[in-house]
């Protein structure tokens, strides 16, 4: 029960980083372009 009450915190803190933190917005968009080649993934997988 312990941990339950942990996760619910740190989604809450990932979520006012995302909305607050304007540098994570950059991180973002620079996994946009790797995203498209989805056929290299699926030929590691």
């Amino acid at each position: 029960m312990g941990l339950s009450g942990k996760k619910p915190e740190f989604i809450h803190l990932k979520t006012k980083i995302f909305s607050k933190s304007s540098v994570i917005d950059l991180p973002i968009p620079s996994l946009t372009p790797p995203q498209p080649p989805k056929n290299g993934e699926c030929s590691l997988l």
